[in-house]
């Protein structure tokens, strides 16, 4: 769109936004990329050195293509960063409005941010409008193609609607032609008419939060029911509920908030204007009002006159609210309320949505209900929820909205931490609940598994309840078991303790891995009374037998969950498993090898029975554990990656004489090495490690 093209000047609100604040985002954007890139690069390492078979060759190609994409997002973010040091002001304005926008519908509205341009260049599609805007260097440019009246009331009312335009009173069009200043002026007098027609005063609960004494600030008593009767969608009131339930069926609402609630509260709410001050705000606090409302009167500016009277008549005699925003807050009925009121024609800004969530995390709540809201304080709301890990309730939350609330709650915390995989799981809930209820959809039929929605539920749930088993392998102690025995079994390893059956443990600890990962997987949600009783049939009466003396020597008790079980215990049933695995390990060992030596004897070929056998277990042992990776992957949790060693060593004294005795006869190859019955049974496996 060419430059001499009209337009609006623009003066940005980028409230929660700044150049420091959005450096660090794609910083951390930048490092999680590349991070990616890195473990990529060693899965299509593994893949190379494996068997080249059909699925690696196209788990190779995917891999690449997610590189190539990741490339590219990295070098869009590098732009940004560039943009941030030449110009900040207007990279920060240009990218808070974009997020703004993007909350809405993409059948309303649709941006796409121009990288390549010098400089940065917003375009917009405004469908719900019928027309299109660029955004570049401080200036919203219209297209005079088709605009009319309506059209530019429409226009300036999405843009003050995002906070990118205001004081609407000196707003003027800039490089205008004749007709499209006769637009701007005629929708300029289309406001005015609409202000005349509504009331000015807005945001007000059912229960409306004004006092009722007549004499009390000059309002008279018909004037209360004429302000409860004026209340519209620009208001809300949240109810606030203290739970560790889930939220499947709103069970939960029957909840009561904690103790001394209401003072926690309404110290967030003075802590906030405090803290605020350097921003030029000032406010005070009123009396209790009708309902049993504490007020809180927040000021933009340190300038306004405290003492002006809450509402003020105009030449019409229509009810004014002059103050710029309000806070309320009650207990009723054991819980937490919250109201706000927005000034006359703005919506909820992101400080001011903050400010309200801060308010249910200072007092200890968890859910907040949600109340009617028009759809762009929603999507602020819901923003400012995620970031302190509230879970909206009665709310339509479907595919999109959640996705906009995980990503915003995994800004600000800890990625891989507990609290996030309990608040995705709580919100997925959520949206199970919205699913059955609104829709007819369970998320739990196989035929929903494709649903969009129903597979984000089941990650989010999944990532909940086997991220501790990721935690165990990383931090809590199984990965240096499983590397002491695979230590232990490796003959290059100076930890070697079994240098001519390192097979069975090596294979054996790698297959154990896989079986803890089952019983964890299968038993989540279940507690240890399950795990020692006959109906669990991922552990064998021996490993039952070691948990059993772990629970009576250390009082872990029988109903802890088994995703809660302390380290020590789930590293003492992979100990008994290991100890399982390495006898199975043995068996399949020596029927592998008496295998190979038949086809050898009845085809004629020259298969090394030994190397063939080690390396069939391998491949068993390594396709469970890329179940288990795709496990976690469909769980959105990180893969494990097991350390590879030199090729252990098995002796198959037993199987070749149980072959010799059947009458086997074979050739095997030369090479390095071997048992003491067979020194060369490693030659056609010369240099493959596992």
């Amino acid at each position: 769109m060419a430059e001499k093209r009209p337009y609006f000047e623009l003066e940005p609100l980028n409230d929660g936004y700044t150049v420091e604040g959005l450096r660090e985002s794609y910083e951390d954007k930048i490092n999680k990329r590349e991070l990616d890139s890195a473990v990529d690069e060693q899965r299509v390492g593994d893949l190379k050195v494996g068997e080249q078979t059909e699925d690696a060759s196209r788990k190779e190609k995917q891999f690449e293509l997610e590189q190539n994409k990741r490339t590219l997002e990295i070098q869009k973010y590098y732009q940004v960063l560039t943009a941030l040091d030449e110009n900040p002001e207007q990279v920060v304005a240009l990218l808070s409005f974009k997020d703004s926008i993007d909350q809405e519908d993409k059948n309303v509205v649709e941006t796409k941010l121009n990288l390549d341009s010098e400089p940065f260049k917003l375009e917009i599609d405004l469908k719900s409008v019928g027309t299109k805007l660029e955004v570049v260097d401080g200036k919203v440019c219209l297209d005079t193609e088709g605009m009319d009246a309506q059209k530019m009331h429409d226009t300036i009312a999405f843009l003050e609607q995002h906070g990118l335009v205001y004081n609407d009173e000196n707003l003027e069009i800039k490089n205008a032609d004749e007709q499209t200043q006769a637009c701007f002026d005629e929708a300029q007098e289309m406001f005015e008419e609409g202000a005349d027609k509504e009331e000015s005063v807005e945001g007000l609960s059912e229960d409306s939060p004004h006092k009722v004494d007549d004499n009390d600030d000059g309002i008279p008593s018909e004037d209360i029911e004429q302000l409860r009767q004026s209340a519209n969608s620009n208001s809300v009131g949240f109810q606030g509920f203290a739970t560790n339930d889930g939220f499947s069926d709103n069970k939960s609402k029957s909840d009561t908030a904690p103790k001394n609630v209401l003072k926690a509260a309404n110290k967030s709410v003075e802590g906030w204007c405090d803290r605020n001050k350097r921003r030029r705000y000032s406010w005070f606090k009123g009396s209790t009002v009708l309902g049993g409302w504490d007020t809180y009167t927040i000021y933009p500016g340190e300038d306004r006159n405290q003492n002006i009277k809450p509402v003020t008549r105009d030449k019409h005699g229509k009810i004014r609210v002059n103050y710029e925003f309000k806070v309320y807050t009650r207990m009723r009925n054991g819980k937490l309320e919250v109201c706000y009121t927005c000034p006359p024609g703005k919506n909820l800004t992101d400080d001011q949505a903050d400010l309200i969530a801060g308010i249910f995390e200072d007092a200890g709540i968890k859910y907040v209900d949600f109340k009617a809201m028009t759809n762009p304080n929603q999507a602020v709301m819901r923003t400012a929820c995620a970031k302190k890990l509230l879970v909206p309730t009665n709310h339509k939350l479907d595919q999109e909205r959640f996705d906009k609330m995980v990503n915003a709650a995994g800004g600000k915390n800890d990625p891989n931490g507990p609290k996030l995989y309990a608040y995705k799981k709580d919100l997925a809930l959520q949206m199970a609940n919205y699913l059955q209820t609104e829709k007819g959809i369970d998320w739990r039929n196989p035929a929903n598994k494709n649903n969009p929605s129903c597979r984000r539920i089941r990650w989010a749930i999944g990532a909940y309840e086997l991220h501790p088993f990721r935690d165990l392998w990383e931090d809590f102690g199984l990965r240096s078991a499983y590397e002491k025995r695979l230590a232990a079994g490796s003959p290059s390893d100076p930890q070697c303790t079994d240098l001519e059956n390192g097979a069975v443990k090596v294979i054996g600890a790698k297959m154990a891995v896989n079986s803890l990962f089952e019983m964890f997987s299968n038993n989540a949600s279940k507690d240890v009374k399950h795990l020692l009783s006959a109906g669990c049939k991922e552990l064998t009466k021996e490993e039952k037998a070691a948990l059993r003396v772990f629970a009576n020597d250390t009082g872990l008790k029988l109903d802890t969950k088994v995703r809660d079980m302390p380290p020590a215990s789930l590293l003492t049933i992979y100990d008994a498993m290991c100890k399982t695995q390495e006898s199975v390990v043995t068996q399949d060992l020596e029927e592998e090898y008496l295998n190979i030596a038949r086809r050898n004897h009845e085809n004629g070929s020259k298969d090394d029975p030994e190397a063939g056998a080690i390396s069939a277990m391998f491949s068993r042992a390594n396709t469970m554990i890329t179940g288990l990776n795709d496990q976690l992957v469909d769980y959105n949790l990180p893969q494990i990656f097991l350390a590879r060693k030199d090729t252990p060593k098995y002796d198959f004294a037993a199987a070749k004489e149980e072959a010799e005795r059947r009458g086997y006869r074979y050739k095997t190859g030369k090479g390095r090495g071997g048992s003491k019955t067979n020194p060369s049974y490693l030659g056609t496996n010369k240099g493959k490690t596992y």
